[in-house]
């Protein structure tokens, strides 16, 4: 199992793996992904260019909590990432399965990024696992979200990824900061539009814009998907450019019987209700009112 790691501290987030026989996920070992070379630096990985990596084993790691492991970093002399978000791999065979791809979602270079040491915007990464075992690769990053004069230049921090044979899709989940004009409202400022979800062709590396969340801003019911934060702060002003996020994005053809079908689940933050407050039976925000949607997409090709 491939483990990505959301954390933006000091130690940054890791991508891990977990090794043990078929169905044990109790007595398998756990391993921490490194450069060869022990370069821990992010944005040392550039365009263009493949690195030797390997994984190395995280000693004792069910004795250790989540944040010791994550400590372990320096120690073990991991990569250092912006916030691993979402991993999935190559659909089409075995020798595919051995392909994966992760987005980093980025984080301001201000703070534990202040020597920008990680990327800001997002990126994509492929791991070629070898054939030969699984703790060693081939790593390279196929879209930069930093580099602005790259295909990935309008990234505004990539989240969740769907890989299917031929094509890639990865969607934006805007963390509220941005290098460019204003956008619609206040608290994220510098985002200049509402989150995509690109297709990325993994044969030709041709990148397009495929959707976008549609806030309803200018309906006559804007106001139910766009209200104000609570007093005292919370999730943007209304109608901010980024203020939507995609979730999980799921091939469904061979369930429904329809090709080129997916399931995407969207988040829009401003969408809240009190008829939305817990009823997703969840601990840890009880109070939680915002409203959510899983949706059927028809077309888009795998």
């Amino acid at each position: 199992m491939i483990i990505g790691d959301d954390d933006s501290g000091t130690n940054g987030g890791q991508v891990f793996l977990y090794v043990g026989n078929v169905g044990d996920l109790e007595n398998g070992e756990f391993y921490m992904l490194k450069r060869s070379d022990d370069n821990q630096r992010e944005r040392d990985i550039v365009i263009g260019q493949s690195y030797d990596v390997e994984f190395v084993k995280v000693e004792n790691h069910k004795s250790l909590t989540g944040a010791q492991i994550n400590a372990k970093v320096d120690e073990l002399k991991g990569l250092k990432f912006g916030r691993v978000e979402d991993l999935d791999y190559r659909k089409g065979g075995k020798a595919n399965s051995r392909e994966i791809y992760f987005n980093v979602t980025g984080q301001n270079n201000t703070g534990a990024n202040a020597d920008y040491s990680r990327t800001k915007f997002g990126r994509v990464y492929k791991l070629m696992l070898d054939a030969a075992s699984p703790l060693k690769g081939k790593l390279s990053v196929i879209l930069d979200g930093d580099d602005a004069n790259g295909p990935a230049k309008e990234f505004q921090n990539v989240d969740n990824i769907y890989v299917g044979q031929n094509y890639l899709y990865t969607q934006e989940d805007p963390n509220g900061y941005g290098d460019n004009s204003g956008g619609v409202g206040n608290n994220i400022a510098g985002t200049t539009h509402d989150s995509y979800i690109y297709q990325y062709n993994l044969a030709t590396g041709q990148l397009k814009k495929v959707l976008e969340l549609d806030h309803r801003r200018n309906e006559p019911d804007a106001a139910k998907y766009n209200a104000a934060p609570p007093a005292g702060g919370g999730d943007p002003e209304p109608s901010d450019y980024g203020s939507w996020e995609y979730g999980a994005m799921e091939d469904i053809s061979d369930l429904t019987g329809l090709p080129n079908t997916f399931a995407i689940c969207i988040q829009p933050h401003t969408w809240v209700g009190p008829q939305y407050a817990g009823v997703d039976g969840g601990t840890k925000r009880r109070n939680e009112n915002q409203a959510s949607q899983v949706i059927i997409v028809k077309g888009l090709p795998r």
